[in-house]
């Protein structure tokens, strides 16, 4: 078993956008000061990976992660882009000579 490895890793995001209207634009409503207000509380994006030692030169590996990444930039007619959301896949191998160096 000193040939394996197992990754385990987390984040726990909390992501809050605010865009507050200035006071001195025209048709400014002090009952409604936010032009864009978004928040995404609790997100948890998970990461696993495995790799296994073939010999002193070869390793083969394997991960798995998901994507949550917020967005601050708006699409055309000025609304908020949705956060990027995905999951990712990898396998390979991997090889090392001269002792890493």
């Amino acid at each position: 078993m000193d040939d394996l490895s197992v990754i385990l890793g987390s984040r726990w995001s909390n992501w809050k956008y605010t865009n507050k209207r200035l006071s001195s634009h025209p048709g400014y409503d002090p009952a409604k000061p936010f032009l864009d207000n978004r928040k995404h509380n609790g997100v948890f994006v998970p990461y696993a990976g495995v790799v296994y030692d073939l010999n002193s030169n070869f390793s083969v590996y394997g991960s798995y992660t998901e994507i949550f990444k917020p967005q601050n930039r708006k699409d055309v007619s000025g609304s908020l882009l949705d956060p990027e959301e995905g999951k990712n896949y990898e396998i390979g191998l991997k090889g090392e000579w001269l002792n890493g160096g």
